[in-house]
């Protein structure tokens, strides 16, 4: 009977060994932790973010971030806001509830990082190899969305890719004739960027992919360009950024 306890034991310790190695491998050791993701995301914003006054009356709450290219970490954003204000009030991105905010990737072993300064950091304990354009751009695309806490990042090809106020969805909620002007202003706006805006351009350079390319943010509705060095590892190194416009197409702002 001991003798098979022993066995037990023994093939308990090989199993979790074996686990253990294959998650190396990855890139990633195992954590043998009760302190979950979300938690840690939380106490990582609380070193790293810095909050604008009011700092022992806020608290903190965190949710998921969906991304494709970080495969061994959870991204979260990470909101400090004023004591009372209810999880559904920063959904509904009542502003007057934020005290700061950020994102915060955290990896299987406990580790977290703060996005988009720690972009280098995660990519290379993802171990991400670089083989082509395609590689490079999503890459590139990755670093920008990992910046954004609220709503979401559009990679623009043109103008088309801009989501714009539709009428008879407007109408339900306002006034028709406010929702034309705001139809024909919104129309405008975007028709002005049509020869801005051009298809992501990749060239290589010292053995490195420069990406340039351009994005829509929805909180604001901010177009943006950006020119980013990729490297075969997955790093980067921003080399220009500018913003385009403001309030384009159907966007939100903070209230």
């Amino acid at each position: 009977m001991a003798r098979r306890k022993l066995i037990l034991i023994a093939i308990f310790i090989l199993l979790f060994l074996a686990l253990y190695i294959r998650e190396m491998k990855r890139g990633e050791t195992v954590r043998i932790s009760e302190v979950s993701d979300e938690e840690i995301a939380k106490e990582k914003a609380m070193e790293a973010i810095p909050a604008e006054g009011l700092e022992y009356h806020g608290i903190w709450s965190a949710w998921g971030k969906s991304s494709s290219l970080l495969r061994n970490h959870t991204v979260y954003s990470v909101v400090k806001c004023v004591s009372g204000c209810s999880y559904s009030d920063l959904l509904s991105e009542d502003c007057s509830c934020i005290i700061s905010a950020g994102v915060v990737a955290v990896g299987r072993d406990g580790e977290a990082f703060l996005l988009p300064d720690d972009f280098n950091k995660v990519v290379r304990r993802e171990k991400i190899e670089v083989k082509s354009e395609d590689d490079a751009l999503k890459i590139a695309f990755e670093y920008v969305n990992s910046s954004v806490v609220f709503g979401r990042a559009v990679l623009l090809r043109n103008t088309s890719d801009i989501p714009v106020i539709k009428v008879e969805e407007c109408e339900k909620e306002m006034h028709p004739e406010l929702c034309r002007r705001d139809y024909e202003k919104s129309r405008e706006k975007v028709e002005g960027l049509r020869s801005t805006i051009r298809y992501p351009n990749i060239t290589m350079e010292d053995g490195n992919y420069v990406v340039t390319f351009f994005t829509w943010k929805d909180l604001g509705g901010i177009v943006e360009m950006w020119r980013i060095e990729v490297g075969g590892d997955g790093t980067i190194a921003l080399l220009a950024h500018e913003v385009i416009a403001r309030e384009v197409g159907k966007y939100f702002m903070l209230r």
